[in-house]
């Protein structure tokens, strides 16, 4: 299992998602790495532009696991309460120009994962992304 906390977060998208894609757990399925990448991009993006409206010290740890059948990738945030699954759908059906701002984020999170579960506990955000895998 591999963990880390990064702290302070402030133009570390980069860092975070290297440690993400470059963990033993993502590196041993491949398939699943563009899937992977784009929704905790998405997440930690979103994490660093959001969670922390007062202050620039916040921080954001990343567990990963995997146990032959799923990946999980855990990622939490002592930020302000924010369930990213309670937002509506947006309605794929329009034209763009006739769409609502926002809300694709956590659609296409929705998309690469197989499952993705939210909870605010212990005063922190944990997102938890869970993708299917076969052995290659």
């Amino acid at each position: 299992m591999s963990h880390a906390l990064f702290r302070p977060i402030d133009g570390k998208a980069d860092e975070i998602l290297d440690f993400i894609m470059q963990a033993p757990e993502v590196r041993a399925y491949p398939s699943v790495s563009y899937a992977v990448r784009l929704a905790c991009e998405e997440i930690i993006v979103n994490i660093i532009r959001y969670a922390y409206p007062d202050t620039e010290d916040g921080y954001i740890g990343v567990g990963i696991a995997e146990d032959g059948q799923a990946l999980r990738i855990t990622i939490r945030d002592g930020g302000k309460p924010f369930n990213p699954l309670e937002r509506e759908r947006p309605d794929t059906t329009q034209a763009l120009e006739d769409r609502e701002i926002g809300g694709l984020g956590i659609f296409l999170v929705r998309q690469m994962a197989d499952r993705v579960d939210y909870a605010y506990t212990g005063g922190e955000n944990r997102l938890s992304l869970v993708k299917n895998i076969r052995k290659e």
